[in-house]
């Protein structure tokens, strides 16, 4: 009987250490939020101090190893990736404006080209932007005095990528909300669809800009969206017909886009229609499509059902269905 009670109590500390380690694992190094700010104006010029970067001195799967400062825990770090721009902003609240004076930051140079840093002592943020050479996916996590990341590119982190150009009309902004929408639905989903927006603030990307983000991502579809609150609530899509691409192309995306929208309740359903001089369309060799939409009224449940309908038609197993 003493046996059994003390291979039982034996048992019960492996147990309990073995979920100590795992809990302790999980707080020592987290996973973390990295929101998007799409924005195609350059950074501010040559704003700030030049920190230095060194390789790594072993093998990391990191790209970037940022110490921090010995008041900097997790709850005052925040990640931005500004990929118009090929950025990322890493905030941290510190009162140590210094530190990276002192401390060279190890990573990845084929990846990061240069990092820079602005304390700003009012808001106690010290704004670090690490300068990649190409639109990265970052992973962060964080760890008790320092960040690990990890740069992918979005084909290795994603199984199809599209591009979302909201066009600016109207007082509601109507075409921004269904674009975040249909993001936020990408990322709630796990299927693998990667959307980029071409803005997330009130100034549109010129044609220039879309083309760029397009080639910079390796952009598998795009989108305009165009959306006005005035008027009956209608849809209609818009393809490049001047370009004939193999299996899946403009006019099976602009009618699959089409098809969806036209399941919304009371939505009148345009047709698809053929142009030859349409926003950034005759320049791209991925299927492409602008899709017009009127009647919103600014309501939520129209952009939501817009937004599930979009969604539904850039989902990555809807090429395998035609």
């Amino acid at each position: 009987m003493n046996r059994l009670r003390a291979a039982y109590t034996l048992a019960l500390l492996l147990f309990a250490g073995i979920s100590l380690a795992a809990v302790y694992g999980a707080a020592a190094r987290r996973q973390v939020l990295v929101t998007d700010v799409a924005i195609a104006r350059e950074a501010q010029g040559e704003n700030g101090r030049e920190i230095t970067r060194t390789d790594f001195t072993e093998e990391t799967d990191s790209d970037i190893l940022l110490p921090l400062p010995e008041d900097v825990h997790f709850e005052h770090i925040s990640f931005e990736n500004r990929y118009m721009t090929k950025e990322l902003l890493i905030r941290l609240q510190t009162d140590d404006a210094h530190f990276y004076e002192t401390h060279a930051v190890p990573c990845n140079t084929e990846k990061v080209q240069g990092i820079r840093s602005v304390y700003t002592a009012q808001t106690r943020s010290l704004d670090l932007s690490f300068r990649t050479a190409a639109s990265f996916e970052p992973e962060p996590q964080v760890s008790e005095g320092e960040v690990l990341v990890k740069l992918r590119t979005p084909q290795e982190a994603h199984t199809l990528v599209a591009v979302l150009d909201p066009a600016v009309s109207g007082t509601g902004d109507s075409a921004l909300r269904i674009a975040e929408a249909v993001r936020e639905k990408a990322e709630a989903s796990g299927e693998g669809l990667r959307v980029y927006l071409t803005r997330t603030d009130p100034v549109p990307a010129t044609e220039e800009a879309c083309l760029a983000l397009v080639r910079e991502v390796s952009a598998e579809r795009f989108l305009r969206l165009e959306g006005f609150d005035e008027g009956a609530l209608a849809a209609s899509a818009y393809y490049n017909d001047a370009y004939f691409l193999r299996g899946y192309g403009n006019v099976e995306l602009a009618t699959d886009a089409e098809r969806a929208l036209a399941g919304i309740n009371g939505l009148t359903a345009e047709g698809v229609i053929a142009v030859r001089d349409a926003h950034a369309l005759s320049s791209l060799r991925i299927p492409a499509c602008t899709l017009r939409l009127t009647g919103l009224r600014g309501e939520e449940e129209r952009i939501a059902q817009a937004a599930d309908a979009i969604y539904e038609s850039l989902r990555p197993e809807q090429e395998e269905t035609e």
